[in-house]
């Protein structure tokens, strides 16, 4: 599986019920359209860096 698929996964993994939380490079596509709230940086397995993240708000 590529890098992605890890991302997605452990971006899935930390995300509250009933939330939607993404990814730094997903944010900067939607960020003029979507509010969002940055949360926390995450460690992935098989990544040299952290991802960023960050909460989508629900309005």
């Amino acid at each position: 599986m590529g890098s992605q698929v890890n991302i997605a996964a452990r971006i899935e993994s930390i995300c509250e019920p009933g939330k939607i939380l993404i990814s730094h490079s997903t944010w900067g596509l939607v960020k003029d359209e979507i509010e969002c709230s940055p949360r926390e940086k995450v460690n992935v397995k098989g990544i040299d860096r952290e991802i960023m993240t960050y909460d989508v708000m629900m309005t």
